[in-house]
């Protein structure tokens, strides 16, 4: 793992591992910066399903 994956949301910490990749990623398109609920971080799952939503939000939007 880069060092720019423990700082992302999808990162788990306690497994030290990234949520849904095994390999190293050099530039993640799913990269997410850890966001929180309060003063807790969200889960990882909970930052997959945000990212998840954002990019099928983002693909959903035609040109202007």
């Amino acid at each position: 793992m880069t060092d720019r994956c423990k700082i992302c949301g999808i990162y788990d910490q306690k497994a030290k591992a990234c949520q849904k990749f095994s390999v190293k990623q050099t530039d993640c398109a799913y990269y997410t910066p850890i966001e929180y609920d309060g003063e807790e971080p969200l889960t990882p799952e909970e930052h997959w399903t945000l990212k998840i939503l954002d990019m099928k939000n983002r693909s959903m939007r035609g040109p202007v």
